[in-house]
């Protein structure tokens, strides 16, 4: 079993240059809010389909997760540990970073 960690996301939909972290396991339960279309589900759900399989998670062609209006290098980057009820001491933490450079 995989613990993610974090979620950090640049121009990847409707997220712009700077980049967006979001940390996951910093409290034992969170409620993530927001209008519709705010992207809740583009940072928690296709971010990670898109980090660790190369594909968004609803019906996107992964050139449509580029950011639409400046169009340039899309970072994904997924920080997770391996087995999370091991000792702190036993835990290796991964990185995924999947980058795109242009849609086409």
């Amino acid at each position: 079993m995989i613990s993610v960690k974090k979620v950090s996301v640049q121009n990847f939909m409707n997220y712009g240059q700077v980049p967006t972290e979001l940390i996951i396991d910093s409290h034992k339960n969170a409620i993530i809010t927001g209008k519709n279309g705010s992207g809740k589900s583009s940072i928690l759900l296709d971010s990670l389909c898109y980090g660790f399989y190369g594909k968004g998670y609803r019906s996107v062609k992964s050139s449509q997760l580029i950011n639409s209006i400046n169009g340039k290098k899309m970072v994904v980057n997924i920080s997770f540990s391996n087995n999370p009820s091991l000792n702190a001491s036993d835990n290796i933490t991964y990185s995924v970073t999947r980058t795109r450079r242009e849609s086409f």
